[in-house]
């Protein structure tokens, strides 16, 4: 397992000295587009387990109020099937979204900026256990996001905290990216990108941790933007995501 993490830490290391563009695929994004534009977007994700299947299909909508003021609705389909020949789909858990960027840095061809976040969970949907997918609890999610964009990289990190209703365990959560293109960065936008992004879940209470890596590839093309990713466990807590494989997501981004 350790040799696995060192050679995906060594390729992304690579990756400082290519060039990068475009929003990661799994690592929110402190930068936003513009004043009063509308972005539509969907990341449809599934979970593979070894007993199970589960699938999350959103409709987002964001709304830039100001140059550094988001809001952000999401409406989720949820759904899950098992072997032993349990289903169930349904309304998801809606959540809304306030983003606020505090801080920014522009130079020459470069960038720097963070914003803080806060996510409300509403326990609207279906409850499968999982709450990437509809967990039917309350959740609150609060935290940082950062990002420094180069015309030779770009770079974005994550820090959260995740308050779940119930009895589930609260916990931190951290994601990092690094992209990739395989085109020359031209405007309008013409591109594909490849994302390197890492998750990683620490449990408040004891401390279990989860970590995961994801490698995703985007097409970016004017004001449409189409994406895939899949993401794996390469550190696993025996009491975290039990049986977990893989997960699989697929999206598209509009702007308005």
């Amino acid at each position: 397992m350790l040799k696995q993490l060192f050679i995906i830490l060594f390729v992304c290391s690579l990756c400082f000295f290519a060039k990068a563009q475009g929003p990661p695929i799994l690592t929110d994004k402190p930068i936003m587009l513009g004043e009063k534009r509308i972005i539509l977007k969907t990341l449809t994700h599934n979970h593979v387990y070894e007993d199970a299947s589960y699938w999350n299909v959103p409709f987002m909508a964001h709304y830039i109020i100001t140059p550094n003021l988001l809001v952000a609705a999401h409406l989720p389909f949820a759904s899950y099937s098992n072997n032993d020949g349990n289903s169930e789909a349904g309304l998801g858990d809606i959540s809304t979204t306030v983003k606020y960027q505090f801080f920014r840095r522009d130079q020459s061809s470069k960038t720097f900026r963070a914003a803080i976040k806060l996510m409300q969970v509403f326990p609207t949907g279906i409850s499968t256990g999982i709450d990437e997918i509809s967990l039917g609890e309350w959740q609150t999610h609060v935290g940082l996001t950062a990002g420094y964009e180069a015309l030779r990289y770009g770079l974005g990190v994550n820090l959260m905290y995740h308050q779940l209703g119930g009895e589930e365990d609260n916990f931190f959560m951290y994601k990092g990216s690094v992209g990739v293109p395989l085109m020359p960065l031209v405007y309008p936008p013409n591109q594909i990108n490849l994302y390197f992004e890492y998750e990683g879940n620490i449990r408040a209470r004891d401390g279990g941790h989860n970590l995961y890596f994801a490698q995703g590839i985007q097409y970016a093309m004017r004001r449409v933007t189409i994406e895939t990713s899949i993401r794996v466990p390469i550190i696993k807590n025996p009491t975290m995501d039990v049986g977990l494989k893989r997960v699989h997501y697929i999206g598209a981004r509009f702007i308005i």
